[in-house]
């Protein structure tokens, strides 16, 4: 049975701000980064008569521009999660349309093949659910997630550089760790 200060202490470790502290040039930065994805992703959604704007890159944008060190935002694990989750979602349509099997199969292969070619962006993982809400069609769907998926990578790319460069949590390195690096909990990725 828990104490009243265990119970406090469980209750107030809830709400501890993990995140180290930015500047607020940083953090304008990112909102300006944000801001003109989502208005370069909804004009082109009017010009090509697609759905560009879709959630999922919202995220993307977010953890580009908020968090551009972690390796969840880097430009190859944008471009190929992208990539794969329409693949895979295109496909799994195909013999299963509109089914929540083809979703879930989906999902499940993306994500062991996002981790296997260390290219892992958890708003991917959104596109096998987009597919089997019924929301387009997979050819429309593709070429949208396409479309979306290549302007945030350029804009990933053209992240790194407009200044100030600096990165908000100077304990973390610019660019994504090599595969032979060791992990805090002291394992290897090759483990």
């Amino acid at each position: 049975m828990m104490t009243g200060n265990s119970l406090r202490n469980t209750v107030a470790g809830l709400f501890v701000r993990h995140g180290s502290p930015v500047s607020p040039i940083y953090a304008a930065k990112a909102g300006l980064g944000v801001f003109a994805t989502m208005i370069l992703l909804g004009l082109l959604s009017e010009s090509v008569e697609l759905t560009v704007l879709i959630a999922p890159f919202g995220a993307s944008a977010v953890l580009l521009f908020g968090h551009p060190a972690s390796p969840l935002a880097q430009p190859v694990n944008i471009a190929g999660s992208y990539l794969l989750g329409v693949v895979l979602t295109c496909g799994h349509m195909a013999w299963f349309p509109g089914s929540s099997l083809a979703a879930a199969l989906s999902l499940a292969i993306l994500m062991i093949l996002m981790l296997m070619l260390r290219i892992t962006h958890p708003p991917a993982g959104a596109i096998p659910l987009i597919a089997v809400s019924g929301e387009a069609q997979s050819i429309e769907m593709a070429l949208a997630v396409i479309l979306g998926a290549s302007v945030l990578t350029a804009l990933a790319l053209l992240r790194r550089t407009v200044p100030p460069r600096s990165n908000p949590d100077p304990g973390q390195p610019e660019l994504v760790q090599p595969a032979s690096a060791v992990f805090d909990d002291g394992v290897s990725p090759n483990d």
